[in-house]
């Protein structure tokens, strides 16, 4: 728990957040960043079921989130499914990529 308070603090995380968590609750990102971090901020949380790309990017318009994090894989999908739909996700302030190396070209292309 050390590590969520410093790592809000320094993305601006707060209450106004909304926090959408693609991986699994049973995986230490999605319980941790996805269900321990909204309730200590007291913001929302948007639970993605089963990653699909479509439907992350759906989310992410209709309930206006603002954070994500997720490794590479959800990262490149969801950019690819921007970019061939042309619907963007404007809400979304950041995108934290964790857990593997991340290919330059893939954060240019984001």
């Amino acid at each position: 728990l050390s590590n969520l308070g410093p790592f809000a603090e320094r993305l601006g995380l707060s209450a106004d957040a909304v926090i959408h968590m693609p991986s699994p609750m049973a995986h230490q990102l999605g319980f941790m960043y996805g269900l321990v971090l909204p309730v200590m901020l007291g913001a929302t949380a948007v639970l993605q079921d089963i990653f699909v790309a479509e439907e992350m990017a759906r989310q992410i318009i209709s309930e206006r989130a603002t954070f994500t994090m997720g490794a590479t894989p959800f990262l490149n999908d969801l950019t690819e499914h921007v970019a061939a739909s042309g619907i963007g996700t404007p809400s979304l302030r950041i995108f934290v990529s964790a857990g593997a190396p991340i290919p330059l070209a893939l954060v240019t292309k984001a």
